[in-house]
């Protein structure tokens, strides 16, 4: 197996372009199978997703399309709900 190559914090300080200081990007509460495969090792099948938006975000989306706050937890109860009514 190979290891993942993470630049250490001097190694981003030394580049020429100046690192990225703020991300953004999608948290998706995601509700998955174990599962034991011959080839891979256990791998991970995923049943049920949800993405998950901070509530200071909720206003940008317009109000016929905007979710109700929920926060991780709660979302994670939904989905274990979700799981023992379907499995």
């Amino acid at each position: 197996m190979f290891k993942e190559w993470v630049p250490t914090i001097t190694e981003l300080l030394d580049r020429p372009v100046p690192p990225i200081i703020y991300i953004y990007g999608h948290v998706w509460m995601v509700l998955g199978l174990l599962a034991t495969h011959a080839s891979w090792g256990v791998i991970a099948l995923p049943l049920l997703a949800k993405l998950s938006i901070r509530k200071k975000d909720l206003p940008a989306i317009h109000p016929k399309h905007r979710p109700t706050f929920r926060t991780k937890l709660e979302m994670a109860a939904e989905l274990l709900e979700w799981a023992a009514q379907v499995l």
